[in-house]
């Protein structure tokens, strides 16, 4: 699975939109719509945060 289905799956699994997950993990919303669009990858330390998040919820 591609990183972008991947981050918008994991993202409307938990039933936030982006700008609740944005507060959630400290990523900003214009940034989550970049990944899920594929125009942008994380960086490693934004898949931390995004990892951490899931564990959490």
């Amino acid at each position: 699975m591609d990183t972008a289905k991947t981050i918008k799956e994991l993202r409307e699994g938990t039933g936030m939109s982006r700008k609740e997950f944005s507060e959630h993990t400290g990523i900003p919303v214009l940034t989550l719509e970049d990944w899920e669009a594929a125009r942008r990858t994380p960086r490693n330390i934004y898949q931390d945060r995004r990892e951490n998040t899931m564990q959490i919820l």
